[in-house]
C-alpha cells in the first residue's frame, strides 16, 4: 500500500512542478519544447510501476548508460583531437626554430655576423613541410648597387649557400645588412 502512496505522491509532485514551470516559462516556442519533455517524463513516471513489473526500467537503464558511455567516448575523442593538434603545434614550432637555428648556424659558419634570422614554412604542402622564405639580418658594412640593394661581399655567397643546402631558390632568400 505505501508503493501506490509513494507512486500517487510521486505523479502529483510531477504534475505541480510540470504547471509552475509552464507558468514560470512565458515563450510558446519555449513552453511548446518544455510541455513535450515535461509530458515524457510524467509517462515514465506515471508507468514506472509497469515497467518494474516487466523489467523494462533495467533495460531502458542500460540504453541510458550506453547513451552516456557514447557521449564520453566521443568527449575523449574530441580532447584527444585538440592534444593533437596542440602537438602538432609544438612540432611545427620546434622544428621551425631548429630550422632558424640551423641557418644562423650556417650564416655564422660563412662568415657573417647574424643578428636575427626568420622562416616562413607551410605546413601543408605536398611534401608536408616546404620553406617559403627565409630572412637573414645580418651586421657589416654595406655598399650600394646599381638598384638601391644594400650587398655585402657575402651576401650573394650566404644566399647561394642557403639556397644549396635548403633546396630554397635565391630570390625567396632576403638578407638585410645592418649597420
Amino acid at each position: 500500500m505505501s508503493e501506490i502512496y509513494g507512486w500517487m505522491r510521486n505523479v502529483v509532485c510531477c504534475l505541480c512542478l510540470l504547471e509552475l514551470l509552464y507558468h514560470l516559462v512565458r515563450s510558446p516556442e519555449y513552453q511548446r519544447y518544455l510541455r513535450f519533455f515535461g509530458g515524457m517524463v510524467f509517462l515514465l513516471i506515471t508507468l514506472g510501476p509497469l515497467l518494474d513489473v516487466f523489467k523494462i526500467q533495467e533495460k531502458l537503464d542500460r540504453v541510458f548508460q550506453d547513451g552516456m558511455r557514447q557521449e564520453n567516448i566521443w568527449e575523449l575523442q574530441e580532447s584527444a583531437d585538440s592534444l593533437m593538434e596542440l602537438k602538432n603545434e609544438k612540432i611545427r614550432e620546434a622544428c621551425l626554430n631548429e630550422l632558424e637555428r640551423q641557418i644562423k648556424e650556417l650564416a655564422i659558419d660563412q662568415g657573417a655576423q647574424v643578428t636575427d634570422v626568420e622562416a616562413e614554412v607551410d605546413m601543408e604542402g605536398e611534401s608536408g613541410w616546404e620553406v617559403e622564405e627565409i630572412r637573414i639580418s645580418v651586421k657589416g658594412n654595406h655598399s650600394n648597387s646599381e638598384n638601391g640593394e644594400t650587398k655585402t661581399e657575402h651576401d650573394s655567397q650566404l644566399r647561394s649557400t642557403v639556397s644549396a643546402v635548403y633546396g630554397l631558390p635565391e630570390d625567396r632568400i632576403l638578407v638585410y645588412v645592418k649597420e
